[in-house]
């Protein structure tokens, strides 16, 4: 199993090609450079970067919270904690399922930025911290081509 190592957004904009750079193993400044202005601009869409990437990627159609289940990688689109009536991408990780789930969110670590956790102990602990509990399911990462 690829270990995802978390990964700090460079800017506020930069969410989603911080969680591309998270799975790819690459820093978020690279696939930033890449991808970020295609993206942001409306001239690449999410799934084309990925499987450009080369991630094998399930595609959801999904209205209101779809269920996460074990076993499973996911990227999921959230409320911005941050960017008033924005939206905002993070990481699902429920592949270990001794583990449990772990949220991946970019903004941790952005200074005095809001997050989104799964652990409640954090959620206690750290006053940026909130906890997940509403998201739209956007991909199920199934694996990556070689």
């Amino acid at each position: 199993m690829r270990v995802l190592k978390h990964l700090t957004q460079p800017t506020p904009t930069t969410c989603v090609c911080t969680c591309v750079a998270m799975l790819l193993g690459k820093t978020a400044q690279e696939v930033v450079d890449k991808w970020h202005d295609l993206y942001y601009h409306h001239q690449e869409p999410l799934m084309d970067i990925l499987e450009e990437e080369g991630l094998s990627v399930e595609y959801h159609y999904s209205a209101g919270s779809a269920k996460l289940l074990p076993g499973n990688l996911y990227m999921i689109t959230v409320p911005s904690l941050n960017i008033e009536g924005s939206l905002h991408q993070v990481i699902v990780d429920w592949r270990d399922t001794a583990v449990g789930p772990v949220c991946l969110d970019p903004a941790k670590g952005l200074l005095d930025r809001k997050y989104y956790t799964l652990s409640e102990d954090e959620w206690d602990d750290v006053v940026e911290a909130r906890l997940l509990t509403s998201w739209i399911l956007d991909f199920t990462i199934n694996g990556w081509k070689e």
